[in-house]
């Protein structure tokens, strides 16, 4: 499910500095993105594509979200193109410098068929030396979420979030939005949102199956190995080379 009423909330409840390190963490790898050609897959209210533009890159950002696209375009400025569209169907962009999705994005396709078609798209839409960026929660952070509950209360509206975990590391959130209209009238929103994750062997199986020889894979923006106790999100940067 694409985000819908949660879009005007979504951006007060996302910590800023997250956007900075995942662009931290992009420079790790290529320090200087200025006059890179970079597609944002999943990117929500436009926050790293901003930064990535503050950097001289041009941005080409995506998402399945019309009122997140639209608080984008409202919010943002710079070298940004957004463009409505599903990440599983790349046909309408062109080649990039780097093609990136943070901020578990991947982990809304609950298919194994929706991650393949999206690594092998990511492939082709890459010039050579380009790079694919992505992270995803970890097995363990899924399971986390199995009875979590949350409440955030302010002028404007009340959240109430539960989760509950499903089969094959699938969880479900449920939201309930109530959004202030009046001294004393509420309106009342509700979505539900899927998430799957997948081991990191399967995950790097796949990259090599789209025609990724060269990954690398951590967890915690690089902080710590793939396989480290208490992960809470994976991260996998892939370089294309020479074609085959």
């Amino acid at each position: 499910m694409v985000y819908k009423a949660f879009a005007s909330v979504y951006h007060a409840l996302m910590p800023e500095n997250l956007y900075d390190e995942w662009l931290d963490y992009m420079k790790l790898f290529t320090p200087d993105l200025q006059g890179k050609t970079i597609v944002d897959l999943g990117c929500g209210t436009g926050d790293l594509a901003q930064r990535l533009s503050d950097e001289g890159a041009r941005v080409i950002a995506l998402d399945a979200s019309e009122d997140m696209l639209a608080i984008a375009r409202r919010e943002t400025e710079g070298s940004i193109s957004y463009l409505k569209g599903d990440m599983r169907d790349l046909s309408i962009l062109p080649k990039a410098d780097q093609i990136v999705s943070f901020c578990d994005s991947l982990c809304y396709l609950l298919e194994d068929d929706d991650w393949q078609k999206v690594f092998q798209q990511v492939y082709q839409k890459l010039k050579l030396g380009g790079w694919w960026h992505f992270d995803c929660h970890s097995l363990a952070h899924i399971e986390d979420f199995d009875g979590f509950i949350y409440r955030e209360e302010t002028d404007d509206w009340d959240l109430f979030w539960e989760s509950e975990l499903g089969q094959d590391y699938h969880v479900i959130h449920h939201l309930t939005l109530y959004h202030k209209e009046g001294d004393l009238t509420y309106r009342r929103y509700d979505e539900d949102h899927e998430e799957k994750t997948y081991p990191p062997e399967q995950i790097v199986q796949w990259l090599h199956e789209a025609g990724f020889d060269e990954v690398y894979s951590s967890s915690d923006f690089n902080k710590a190995p793939i396989d480290s106790e208490g992960a809470e999100r994976l991260f996998f940067s892939c370089r294309k080379g020479e074609e085959k």
